[in-house]
């Protein structure tokens, strides 16, 4: 088995990012792909960031919500299996990463502009007792524009 250090993707992802950008693979800022509708002008770029990150194997996949809009970026890390220890922090942060390297290489300052950046982890596909569709959740990174800094925290069921 060969085993990567988390710092090792990390440097890869934010490589893959740059070359992208590099590339003209990510709309560029000043001309984007949809002059009427930033919002999915953003989804094109997050697709864009989620294309440039090396697959995991116990990733099932990386979805772009609904709810990502102009400057508003809101994915879902899907697991394949359950992950272990601090597993969903680190991927969840290093997908949030990537995100704003991929911003900042378009000349964007997120501290500044109220970039909002939202990486939800989960595993799908499970069922319940009586066979029910279910879903674990483990938590969530965000980014904290006035700390300039990625947040993780895991996710407590309210009742």
């Amino acid at each position: 088995m060969l085993v990567i250090p988390k710092d090792a993707v990390r440097l890869a992802t934010v490589a893959a990012c740059l070359a992208l950008v590099a590339c003209g693979q990510y709309p560029n800022s000043t001309a984007p792909a949809s002059a009427t509708d930033p919002d999915a002008d953003a989804k094109v770029f997050l697709q864009g960031v989620i294309r440039s990150i090396p697959m995991q194997p116990q990733w099932r996949a990386i979805t772009v919500s609904d709810q990502t809009k102009d400057n508003e970026y809101d994915v879902t890390l899907d697991y394949r299996v359950a992950p272990i220890n601090l597993e969903p922090e680190l991927d969840t942060k290093e997908i949030a990463h990537a995100i704003l390297q991929a911003r900042m290489a378009q000349g964007h300052h997120p501290a500044t502009e109220h970039t909002s950046v939202f990486v939800f982890a989960q595993e799908s596909g499970l069922k319940g007792e009586t066979s029910n569709d279910m879903v674990a959740m483990f938590g969530s990174t965000t980014y904290d524009e006035e700390q300039d800094e990625l947040v993780y925290k895991p996710y407590k069921p309210i009742f």
